[in-house]
């Protein structure tokens, strides 16, 4: 049986093998780390490579948990002083304080033009997911293509929508709800859909008016969000113009529930701090294990672009507390919802992340020491006067912890695992509008 120091090994060649997929290549060869972490050869510390110094190309050391063969972080690779030479090393480093090891990883890509931001982001999004659609949500996961004869017959119909977030897809985000799928049946019959969508080489803003586009016309709809997700939602309802456009198609907007939403963005999208939201993001999918072959070699791509350049991308400038896209909705004085409800947690990563010291991101300075979900602060995912200051029917329906206190379950990618959110959210959805 293989032991669980190899089965991390093996998982970490796979990785650097996706990694690979994305433009970005190991300073040797991928089966010596699997050596490496073998326990035969577990006391090997550095492995010391020379390689042409090159202008056009530009390296980096990623970081991956040995417990797990996950990517924890990234850095650029410290280069030696000798001339026309770097030196690089794969070295094995146990945390201070930490119960766990990181290894250091460097790889060698090409260098990324600030003008080519967008390909690139578009390029994430399409590794992510080939294409921007409703899908009818089943229990198996299998989110076949919604049919446009489908979305007719939902004409008068209760349906029921969920709408993602950031590096994300429907099947990564919403996983966890399979297994309330009979209860939400219950209520909503065979009109459960998802939308997949991108979300770094688009605003908020684009992502909510294609969207309204593939809406079923005459549908009555609540809606389920998570974290960028609800920036989407509410220019979905909330901008005028979508406004009218539901009204004239007969579509009605039921319940909305903001899941970790980042309804007034993220300290994490801005400038100074949008690698942090990366590598958190990656953590956190580390500790779910869901850093499949597909996120990888997102993570890659998302790594040469972060490494070559500090430009942002449109679908995180969209999360920006400071940017256009928030302030346009901080300005929304009405909404085509019935309801809004939040779900939102405050955690503590120091009760779950110790092994990942070394490589921590979480700045508490970024939330200003305020409560957060690591992505996400409290009080942005909470009912707030800072938006549609006079509608009345804002409800916080669940909170894990609170704003002053902290815990360490429940943080930004796994509210959909926990049992009480999903009997929230059923809960919640069982008031909502009637066709």
């Amino acid at each position: 049986m293989a032991t669980k120091q190899t089965d991390a090994a093996t998982l970490m060649v796979e990785n650097i093998r996706a990694l690979a997929s994305a433009g970005l290549q190991p300073s040797f060869d991928p089966m010596v780390l699997g050596k490496a972490l073998s326990p035969a050869l577990a006391v090997m510390k550095s492995i010391d490579i020379t390689v042409p110094q090159d202008d056009s190309k530009e390296t980096v050391d990623i970081v991956f948990d040995e417990e797990t063969g996950s990517i924890i972080g990234w850095h650029k690779t410290e280069r030696s002083k000798a001339k026309g030479l770097v030196t690089l090393k794969m070295a094995g480093v146990q945390a201070p304080g930490a119960a766990g090891k990181t290894r250091s990883v460097t790889f060698i890509f090409d260098k990324l033009a600030k003008r080519l931001v967008y390909a690139i982001a578009r390029e994430i999004d399409e590794a992510i997911k080939p294409a921007e659609v409703l899908q009818r949500f089943d229990p198996e996961l299998k989110l076949p293509r919604l049919k446009v004869s489908e979305k007719k017959a939902m004409k008068g119909q209760r349906v029921l929508l969920l709408v993602h977030g950031i590096l994300s897809e429907t099947r990564a985000a919403f996983g966890g709800l399979k297994s309330s799928y009979q209860a939400l049946a219950e209520l909503y019959g065979n009109n459960l859909i998802a939308y997949d969508h991108f979300t770094l080489s688009k605003s908020t803003r684009d992502n909510a008016a294609e969207l309204l586009a593939q809406l079923p016309d005459g549908a009555a709809i609540d809606i389920v969000c998570h974290s960028r997700g609800a920036g989407v939602v509410r220019f979905l309802v909330e901008n005028a113009a979508n406004r009218k456009a539901l009204q004239e198609r007969g579509i009605r907007i039921g319940t909305v529930c903001f899941v970790a939403g980042a309804c007034e963005g993220s300290p994490l999208a801005t400038k100074e701090a949008a690698d942090s939201l990366f590598k958190l993001i990656a953590q956190l999918l580390a500790l779910t294990g869901a850093q499949s072959a597909t996120v990888v070699k997102a993570l890659g791509l998302l790594i040469r672009a972060m490494v070559s350049t500090a430009q942002r991308f449109p679908g995180v400038k969209a999360m920006d507390p400071g940017g256009a896209e928030v302030k346009a909705l901080a300005g929304s004085k009405m909404t085509a919802a019935t309801k809004y409800c939040y779900i939102r947690a405050n955690f503590d990563p120091e009760k779950l992340i110790a092994r990942f010291a070394e490589e921590q991101v979480i700045d508490k300075r970024l939330f200003s020491g305020a409560a957060n979900d690591c992505i996400v602060p409290w009080k942005g995912a909470s009912v707030s006067k800072n938006y549609l200051a006079d509608f009345k029917e804002k409800v916080n329906v669940l909170g894990f912890a609170s704003d002053g206190t902290t815990q360490g379950a429940v943080w930004h990618t796994n509210f959909f695992d926990q049992a009480a959110v999903r009997a929230a959210l059923v809960a919640t959805l069982q008031e909502g509008i009637t066709p």
